[in-house]
């Protein structure tokens, strides 16, 4: 009988699918296994049983458990300073802050907040929760998701937080709010205002619920028919006496029976006239705005689908380039450039603030002039006044502005409204705010400008001005995510792209380009940056990629990195990297599966090492999130109660077990474990080097005396097992390929290699670590060194399998594997 010793000294592939067990000839299959469950796949090779959590807050008064819910509770870090660090965690309509205090690492819960500054109830959705992206800047969090506005979440003191709505920068008069507008009308569509401006007054007397007629201070550039916004209501009016409006009615939609003082503001509204229906009364409600030229309305009454009513915030009017006139010679005709006017001959329209040109005096050129011809969809002529003729052709004029009532296509709505829907990607890059993917524009981008994140004006595209992009790559679809990297990074439902960052020269205006370059499309799990890369859910659900610059390329690939251990991924809600963790040097990943389970990923891209492993608990893993190298969990546990509660954790090394701490007791006896635990609880205890036995709390105490008297400290907690089990313990001769695959072979001995390790088990059998000169009284010493098992058996896939019965460390670097056959 042949007797062959197998090394298996290097686990560092991690588990690995079912497909690899065939491959014995490959390097994955002598340094992989087909389970490593709660474990860390150290660099050196072997692996070491992960840390347990500690019980920090109970959200049992916050939440209600829904199983059907895939997400009711997430995490984020938010880090002010090195020593002013806080974890916020999201839930319906609700905030809690915790504080995490430096060095100690002390977390307490300092607020909740459930409105925002203006009482309005915070918009956390639970269905939108796991589709929410932040950022942080300083002392704010911002909040993204295509329901509602972006949120702000600001300090405002070390233990004081407030929630705010995001709001543009407005321009000093009030008149134009700096966001972002998109033509949403069929192409061609036009828009007629009635009047250029607002004529501003005020009410001149009272006026009841049945008003026919309505005095005001002055009627000075009144139409003699139109309608006027009184308060907040709109009052339709035929005729005009003296400062009387006459003929008085409720107006537009959404008027109402009411009163109004001497003395209330009133303003003349426009109508708005379009070629095409458009309208609906929702754009009253919302006050939805439009650019009109460059001049922005406000819409404040419904009257039909092509006819509103609004308020005109300044004049309805165009700014025209420098020397934007150009005159012909020996005549009176100017010809204008005026970019897109969408205008007709016979127009009429209004010059103001147009310098002398040529011969011709400015004040023959300002004023009403009609539209001789149209030369081109930017070009048309008129004739100036007065008695001069130009005596050559000559470019200049200033930089007029154009008002006019005529019908034109040059007009835009806000992109983000209750009735577009607001960005759901959000990211700080090269000193602007970006946001990106709205549900009327899905694959939009815009970036504010440089160093100034409320103002998204794209001015005259100056390299420091805002960005609008639409990628219009051929496919539609949603950006679910923007990663500041190495360039922008933009991933959307169904592909991969980025705007690349230049070596000179920052984004801007007139160099911004979008490159598409994957098609695999991401979830709404966040990527996120790993030693180098970008990790991503792709949409499947079932696969990490790593989306990864390649000079010889000079693109980005996004090869999945979890093909060989593709069962572990099962549609992740969140994701997260940590370095250092763990008092480690290897990058981790964790993606936290809707099974409850985590997937963790480790990496150490110089020694070309990676790989998988899975953790679970009693209960669910329903959340993460990393402070500096600590890590944070929301868990999903039954506290003894009977019914699934949430809890914040800490994974702590000193830890053992999950849901564990530390409790003092007397004559071994442990009371008051209700602050902790539920009567019914079924728990595991363990000292500092003995497992004293399972119990189950009652009247909210344990009594261990009968296992081990005069125990005045013990941890207390549930058990999580670790399991390590191998693939078919084989050999491969590489010189003639031969194998012991499918051959009855026996294990007959396994030695471990393990560190500070005091329990221990091999496919179920336990090993009692303690030496045999050992004082039976004192503390058992943990073994680093080799410890041999003997195994009984024949079959033809023979595996090992490591793992505990007893909560205490385990550490293994390795195994060798006498196999006779």
């Amino acid at each position: 009988m042949a007797r062959v010793r197998i090394p298996l000294s290097s686990f560092s592939f991690g588990e690995v699918s079912s497909g690899v067990t065939a491959r014995v000839d490959t390097q994955i299959y002598n340094a992989a296994a087909e389970r490593v469950r709660n474990f860390i796949i150290l660099s050196e090779g072997g692996v070491k049983k992960r840390p347990g959590t500690k019980r920090l807050y109970n959200f049992a008064n916050e939440i209600t458990y829904d199983a059907s819910k895939r997400m009711q509770c997430r995490i984020e870090p938010f880090i002010f300073s090195d020593d002013e660090q806080y974890i916020f965690a999201f839930s319906h309509d609700q905030l809690d802050i915790f504080r995490v205090a430096i060095p100690s690492f002390t977390v307490t819960h300092i607020q909740k907040i459930n409105t925002d500054v203006n009482g309005v109830t915070l918009p956390f959705d639970v269905e939108y929760l796991e589709s929410m992206t932040v950022t942080t800047k300083g002392d704010i969090m911002f909040v993204a998701q295509q329901n509602f506005m972006i949120r702000k979440i600001v300090r405002t003191g070390l233990t004081t937080f407030q929630v705010e709505t995001y709001a543009f920068d407005e321009s000093a008069s009030g008149a134009l709010t700096h966001m972002p507008f998109f033509a949403f009308q069929t192409s061609g569509t036009t828009i007629t205002p009635s009047a250029t401006q607002s004529t501003p007054t005020t009410l001149n007397g009272a006026i009841n619920s049945s008003v026919t007629s309505v005095t005001l201070a002055s009627v000075s550039g009144l139409p003699t028919s139109g309608e006027v916004l009184i308060g907040s209501e709109i009052i339709s009016y035929t005729n005009i006496s003296t400062n009387t409006l006459t003929g008085c009615t409720r107006g537009a939609a959404g008027s109402t029976a009411a009163s109004h003082s001497d003395g209330v503001s009133v303003s003349f509204t426009p109508r708005l006239t379009t070629s095409l229906a458009y309208f609906d009364d929702s754009y009253r409600t919302n006050s939805i705005r439009l650019r009109i030229a460059d001049t922005e309305v406000a819409i404040v009454g419904f009257i039909s689908s092509t006819i509103v009513v609004c308020l005109v915030f300044g004049v309805i009017q165009k700014r025209l380039t420098v020397e934007a006139l150009r005159t012909i010679e020996g005549g009176k005709t100017i010809e204008i450039t005026h970019i897109g006017h969408g205008l007709s001959a016979g127009d009429s329209i209004v010059i103001t603030d147009a310098a002398s040109i040529a011969t011709i005096a400015a004040g023959d050129i300002n004023g009403t002039k009609t539209i001789v011809s149209i030369i081109d969809e930017n070009t048309y002529t008129i004739t100036a006044g007065g008695s001069n003729n130009a005596s050559i052709s000559t470019d200049g004029g200033g930089q007029p502005k154009i008002a006019s009532t005529a019908a034109t296509t040059e007009w835009q709505e806000q992109s983000y409204s209750n009735l577009r829907y607001y960005p759901g990607a959000i990211t700080f890059h090269e000193n602007r705010l970006w946001l990106a993917g709205t549900v009327s524009q899905p694959d939009g981008i815009w970036a504010s400008k440089s160093g100034q994140y409320f103002n998204f004006d794209i001015g005259t595209a100056l390299d420091n001005e805002s960005l609008d992009i639409t990628t219009n790559l051929g496919d539609i679809f949603t950006i679910r995510h923007l990663v500041s990297n190495r360039d922008l990074q933009i991933f959307s439902s169904t592909a991969e792209l980025f705007i690349p960052t230049l070596t000179q020269k920052p984004i801007t205006p007139t160099n911004a380009i979008v490159r598409r370059q994957t098609p695999f499309g991401a979830g709404h799990a966040r990527p996120v940056p790993f030693d180098g890369a970008t990790l991503f859910v792709d949409r499947s659900g079932t696969n990490v990629r790593e989306f990864l610059f390649t000079e010889g390329e000079a693109a980005y690939t996004s090869a999945s990195i979890s093909a060989i251990a593709s069962h572990l991924v099962v549609t992740p809600t969140q994701s997260l990297a940590t370095k250092g963790a763990f008092a480690r040097p290897e990058t981790f990943a964790f993606f936290v599966n809707s099974d409850g389970t985590l997937a963790v990923f480790y990496s150490l891209r110089g020694d070309k090492k990676q790989g998988w492993s899975m953790w679970d608990t009693q209960g669910k893993f329903h959340s993460l999130c990393s402070i500096e190298n600590r890590l944070y969990t929301i868990a999903v546990r039954d506290d003894g109660s009977g019914t699934n509660k949430f809890f914040l954790e800490e994974f702590d090394e000193d830890m053992p077990m999950d849901f564990c701490d530390t409790f003092s007791g007397s004559n071994s006896v442990f009371g008051s474990l209700t602050s902790h635990f539920s009567n019914g609880a079924v728990v595991k205890v363990r000292d500092a080097s003995d497992f004293l036995g399972t119990y189950t709390i009652g009247s909210g105490s344990i009594d261990v005396s009968s296992v081990k008297p005069s125990v005045t400290s013990a941890f207390i907690g549930y058990q999580y097992t670790p399991l390590l089990k191998t693939l078919p313990v084989d050999s491969y001769n590489t010189r003639n390929g031969a194998t012991m695959t499918g051959m009855p072979r026996k294990i007959t001995s396994v030695v471990l290699d393990m560190v500070d390790t005091l329990s221990v088990s091999v496919n179920g059998n336990d090993l009692i670590i303690r030496n045999v000169t050992d004082d039976m009284s004192t503390a058992r010493t943990p073994i680093t060194g080799h410890e041999e098992f003997r195994i009984l058996g024949y079959s033809r896939n023979p595996r090992i399998e490591i793992s505990q019965s007893t909560p205490f460390d385990l550490q293994l670097n390795g195994m060798v594997v006498e196999v006779n056959r």
